[in-house]
């Protein structure tokens, strides 16, 4: 009997522990990608105003978008706010100062992504969205050069494309200048 009492605790510690590892694991996966302390969908416009201060400049065009200055002269990191004032999508601009490759962003997201095309495909800069992980960048494979990197709350690939990449798509389109 004591023995079978025994077995019976060793058994229950067993899945305890092993309930613990799936439940720090299925928290450690959901958590969301953040810029410059800023997390999409979670973070506030109060909250963006708090960390980086207030905007070099503010557009209305579509929606409400926060511009930030980058290493760059002439583009903006770009802070896009939903109507309930929360922040859903950050356009982190990548310069060469940056020292971001191509190789380094697929060693660090895998070779999981999600390939659409959009206005820069014929100069070789395609848009790699990793749904799950709520990030995707604007890179060249054949010239290791990445131009953006995109901050967005998980979703599908319908939604990514209609609500964040409009101008893009799973086809190649020739453009003709």
């Amino acid at each position: 009997m004591k023995k079978n009492l025994k077995t019976l605790y060793v058994a229950i510690a067993i899945l305890i522990f092993i309930v613990f590892i799936i439940v720090f694991i299925s928290l450690k996966n959901n958590k969301l990608l953040s810029y410059n302390g800023i997390t999409p969908s979670k973070s506030s416009k109060n909250d963006l105003l708090q960390t980086l201060g207030q905007p070099d400049q503010i557009s209305t065009e579509s929606g409400t978008t926060y511009e930030y200055k980058t290493n760059s002269p002439v583009r903006n990191d770009k802070y896009f706010l939903n109507d309930k004032d929360k922040v859903n999508l950050i356009k982190e601009i990548i310069t060469s100062k940056d020292n971001i490759k191509f190789s380094d962003l697929i060693k660090k997201y895998g070779n999981s992504y999600t390939l659409l095309y959009g206005p820069d495909a014929q100069t070789g800069f395609n848009l790699y969205v990793y749904l799950e992980a709520g990030v995707a960048f604007i890179g060249n494979k054949n010239t290791e050069d990445v131009i953006e990197i995109w901050y967005f709350p998980k979703t599908d690939v319908q939604n990514f494309i209609k609500s964040y990449a409009p101008d893009y798509s799973f086809s190649y389109v020739f453009r003709q200048n």
